[in-house]
């Protein structure tokens, strides 16, 4: 029997509670997101110095750096494989690098697609930042990676003036500058959501510079982005430091990239693409000596640019970014 001094539970009362959670859940829901963030910019770390430790090792054995991009000169056969499928032994990943043939082409074509399928479907989780979990242009057939090769601060992809390039074989010996300023890996960001991912091509022109031939012939168009590993390529396992982490101008690349083009296609080969994330408010850097700092989107050009070049004789202090 419900008395005179009893208050029962009115609609007005639920009606306040609600409010109440639904305030709650706002306010917390956001610290979940960021811890949760925070977890998987550690793991993308981690899987950084993984790599970072995979090409030391590969140059304690070799007594350089693999290749950013290996190129023969014969038309139709480039083979093309990235430094990515070098390190592969290193990476404890042996059965997947004794399944390619290195003699034929890594990406495409009549000599290598059909005899390197294998390597190129397998996917390693090494090469994926978990931040960055899908995009448009993913295939069965094709393992995809979230991580970039630095090839300089210079458009051309071969005789660059970073780590990575194309037939390069920088030792740590070259690299001037100091290793602990001068950049190996980056992110790739392969999200269909970013419009900077859309890419300015000009296969029949090398890039003299952004201004003057990405721009004219815009405009930019969705373009497949890091859905190759075993590629050395633009915008697949390349990157260069002409321009600012994130920038929001699209990437461009000059000349064509594929191991069943020719010597003058290759030969114009070049690149003005950023390194590029999902993290909020910067990326992840591997430098040349194993370290990995995050690096916010701010980073003066400045500053960017010399830790791009292996040699250029800038001093750049390490609380500058």
């Amino acid at each position: 029997m419900v008395t005179a001094n009893q208050r029962s539970f009115t609609l007005i009362d639920l009606l306040v509670v609600i409010a109440i959670i639904g305030v709650l859940i706002a306010l917390l829901l956001p610290a979940v997101q960021s811890t949760r963030e925070a977890a998987r910019r550690v793991q993308c770390t981690n899987n950084l110095k993984q790599l970072g430790l995979a090409l030391h090792n590969h140059h304690d054995l070799h007594g350089n750096f693999p290749p950013g991009r290996v190129r023969s000169r014969v038309d139709g056969v480039g083979l093309v494989f990235s430094a990515f499928a070098r390190i592969l032994p290193q990476l404890d990943q042996a059965a997947v690098y004794n399944s390619i043939n290195f003699t034929l082409n890594a990406d495409r074509g009549a000599l290598g697609g059909p005899q390197n399928a294998t390597a190129r479907a397998t996917r390693i989780a090494l090469f994926l930042c978990p931040t960055d979990t899908a995009s448009d242009a993913d295939k069965p057939d094709q393992a995809p990676n979230n991580y970039q090769m630095n090839v300089g601060t210079l458009h051309p992809v071969a005789e660059n003036n970073g780590i990575l390039f194309e037939n390069s074989r920088v030792r740590i010996a070259d690299i001037a500058d100091g290793t602990s300023q001068t950049a190996l890996l980056s992110e790739l960001a392969r999200s269909p959501n970013l419009k900077a991912n859309d890419t300015i091509e000009v296969p029949g022109r090398a890039i003299v510079s952004y201004e003057t031939t990405c721009t004219p012939n815009g405009p930019a168009k969705p373009s497949a982005r890091g859905n190759r590993w075993i590629y050395g390529a633009p915008n697949h396992t390349m990157y260069s430091h002409h321009r600012v982490p994130n920038d929001p101008l699209p990437d461009c690349r000059g000349g064509v990239p594929f191991g069943d083009a020719t010597n003058a296609e290759w030969d114009r080969l070049s690149i003005d693409s950023a390194a590029r994330s999902l993290h909020p408010g910067g990326i992840n850097i591997l430098f040349s000596d194993g370290s990995v700092r995050f690096v916010a989107d701010t980073i003066s050009i400045r500053i960017w640019r010399p830790l791009g070049a292996r040699a250029g004789g800038e001093i750049v202090s390490g609380d500058a970014y």
